[in-house]
């Protein structure tokens, strides 16, 4: 005990002389402006305070002192039946949760929440218009940290460095940045914009709150905070997931919630990231750069600077030309479901194969259920007598004991383990593997090769990479340096199996279930299977990555879940994945996918403009996408008739169904008359004047 407590003092002590040698007593004041964006900071004895936030484009300032009492009550009257407010982050102190940072621990089973502007000790502060930069020390808690934000040309990049001054490890959670009592428009007005599969978006934070972690729910580390006509965004740049080793990585979630719904006017909507963190005694960790900007106009101007902020981060792997042509893949399921008769019912141009392999999951050798070896290849021979290809799907997560590989005495030594030490065991006799541990990597990649080389499939679909929770693994055996080694596992795994597979076929196709783009640099696409019943409804991932083969999964359910499911699809410029033994989704398919051949640009041109559609409706999307032509997409995932107009850029003059040559006029205020059934999607050319 005295040799942690004079430990304790040491620390104090050699941050103490910096602070009162450099740093002037409070109060403190910096602002930071960016091309788009403005910060106004203040520090006392009390804290670090973030003030203002003010879109630079338009004056709006975002941040507010509190939410006026008939604010509050316009989220209620704007949708009685949905229940009270967000409960969002009830098991916090509302009082601590201030801007523009919040750190909470557990302290003997409770949760123990800091905020920047109640429970920091300012040590040093330097501010200038280009730049604020504060070290400070968080009371009660030997963790002290850097604050900087920095003004770009465009946007402000914030930085925090933590280090862990005391003797025990820090478990903890940093909210970095977090704003809170955001408001742009209205808090009855605002939406959350995520890449939740396809695209997501979130009505009324104060109503529906989330908390999407980067590489399970959360396709991409962005938020667009969009109140109609401008917003705010945040892009989470940390390349740690990229880097040699893991030991700068972190579990990120993106966050946008209500706070204290007993007194919504003292918080409100809260927007930032969430930080899942572990330090040693003595270490520290960077978290950021997040960018954060501001825009004016639709979101697809935001969208537009997300796809050049991360495309400095990520580069994409090039798939061959078919796959880039493909609007269907079919599914089917041995011996169910044959791969020929799939390719048949839907039309596709290829087929994910499962269930070839034994009865045990990790058993990749032909099994009874497609006549064994010899009829494997046979039934990749038919398919590629019909023209298409086959894809063979192997899950790059699970293993069963009773497998080959699980027989064998191997699994525990691959295998997640939980903070207390045991296996991972999702499903009985069945583990989940640790995508960072090199074995498993490499039994990984030698299987995909094998498959393809002795079967002469055209690739591969790999479950639970980008579909599952990110698990953090603490086993003991596999030496991380962090917990926190799943994104930067799944990214080191597909970059072996990629690896792998070059050697056997170049031209192989790997996709993944579930989307993360850090694997885009080495999987040509992903499949999307919606979760609890959360269908996309804008097209926020296409909008920042317009390149993407990203499939939309479509259940064999009752038709109008098929039909749904279909619209969403086309609502967030998706290709689709259809199961081949079901009439009813494969017809629902084959409808949409003629709209997608006819006008690729659905599923590989630039968002242009979105949410035209007037009056707007939840269940309606009306987005603009541009490659060689204008094409207009109108989706109605509603159960009513959609009878409105949607506005398009200056400069169009007709829209053009490509099938029934139906042309449609715009109206005297400009606008365009559009009628969609419920549970469909219809698309035209926009014909722009002179063309």
């Amino acid at each position: 005990m005295t040799h942690r407590l004079c430990f304790s003092l040491f620390a104090l002590l050699l941050l103490a002389p910096s602070a009162l040698a450099q740093t002037p007593g409070p109060p403190y004041a910096a602002t930071v402006r960016a091309g788009s964006i403005a910060f106004v900071f203040s520090g006392d004895k009390q804290g670090i305070h973030l003030t203002s936030v003010r879109n630079a484009l338009t004056g709006a300032e975002y941040l507010r002192p509190k939410l006026a009492q008939a604010e509050v009550k316009a989220v209620t009257d704007a949708s009685q039946s949905a229940g009270p407010l967000s409960p969002g982050f009830t098991d916090l102190d509302a009082s601590a949760f201030a801007n523009p940072f919040l750190l909470t621990v557990q302290r003997k089973g409770q949760l123990v929440a800091l905020g920047a502007a109640t429970d920091t000790d300012i040590l040093r502060w330097s501010g200038t218009d280009e730049r604020l930069h504060v070290q400070f020390q968080f009371r009660g808690l030997l963790v002290s940290g850097d604050l900087s934000v920095t003004a770009g040309h465009s946007h402000a990049f914030w930085e925090c460095t933590l280090r862990n001054d005391g003797m025990d490890p820090l478990n903890a959670t940093m909210y970095f940045p977090a704003f809170a009592r955001v408001v742009v428009a209205s808090p009855a007005a605002d939406r959350a914009l995520l890449p939740q599969g396809g695209g997501v978006a979130l009505l009324q934070p104060l109503r529906q709150s989330a908390s999407l972690e980067y590489g399970a729910s959360l396709a991409a580390p962005f938020i667009f905070y969009d109140g109609s006509d401008q917003g705010i965004y945040l892009v989470d740049n940390n390349r740690a997931d990229l880097a040699a080793n893991p030991g700068a990585c972190y579990r990120r979630y993106v966050v946008a919630s209500g706070i204290s719904p007993a007194d919504a006017r003292a918080v409100g909507p809260v927007v930032g990231i969430a930080n899942e963190l572990r330090l040693e005694p003595g270490a520290s960790l960077t978290i950021g750069p997040v960018l954060v900007g501001a825009y004016t106009g639709g979101w697809d101007k935001a969208a537009a600077l997300v796809r050049e902020l991360r495309g400095r981060v990520l580069r994409s792997h090039q798939p061959p030309g078919w796959l880039e042509t493909s609007p269907l893949l079919a599914t089917a399921t041995a011996p169910a479901t044959d791969a020929a008769a799939s390719l048949q019912a839907t039309g596709a141009k290829a087929v994910v194969l499962s269930g070839y392999g034994g009865s045990e999951v990790g058993d990749y050798r032909a099994g009874p259920a497609v006549g064994g070896p010899a009829g494997l290849k046979q039934a990749v021979e038919r398919v590629h007598a019909l023209g298409g290809r086959v894809l063979l799907r192997v899950s790059a997560m699970l293993v069963s004991r009773k497998s080959e590989l699980g027989s064998a005495g191997k699994l525990d030594e691959m295998a997640l383990r939980g903070v207390d030490g045991a296996l991972v065991e999702p499903q009985p006799g069945v583990l989940a593997m640790c995508p960072a541990d090199p074995q498993w990597q490499d039994w990984l990649a030698d299987t995909c090769a094998r498959l393809v080389r002795a079967n002469g499939a055209d690739g591969l679909v790999l479950d639970g990479l980008g579909s599952a929770l990110a698990q953090p693994c603490y086993s003991r055996a596999h030496h991380h340096p962090t917990p926190y080694v799943w994104n930067w596992g799944v990214h080191r795994l597909l970059r072996r199996v990629r690896e792998r597979l070059n050697q056997v076929n170049p031209d192989a196709v790997l996709l993944v279930d579930g989307c993360v783009d850090l694997a885009r640099e080495y999987a040509d696409g992903f499949l999307l299977s919606p979760t609890t019943g959360q269908l996309p409804n804008e097209p926020v991932l296409r909008a920042a990555y317009p390149d993407v083969n990203a499939f939309l999964v479509v259940p064999a359910a009752p038709s109008e879940a098929v039909d749904r499911s279909v619209a969403a699809a086309a609502a967030s410029g998706l290709r689709l994945a259809v199961d081949g033994g079901s009439s009813v989704a494969a017809e629902a398919c084959k409808r949409l996918s003629r709209y997608l051949a006819a006008l690729p640009e659905i599923t590989s041109g630039v968002l242009a403009a979105a949410d035209a559609e007037n009056p707007p409706q939840p269940a309606v999307a009306a987005c603009l996408f541009v490659e060689r032509r204008a094409v207009l997409v109108v989706a109605n995932m509603g159960d009513e008739p959609y009878d409105g107009t949607v506005a398009l850029p200056q400069g169009f003059v007709a829209l053009e169904d490509p099938l029934s040559g139906l042309r449609v006029e715009p109206d005297a205020s400009g606008r365009f008359p559009i009628t969609v059934v419920p549970r469909r999607a219809a698309a035209w050319v926009a014909t722009e004047r002179g063309g």
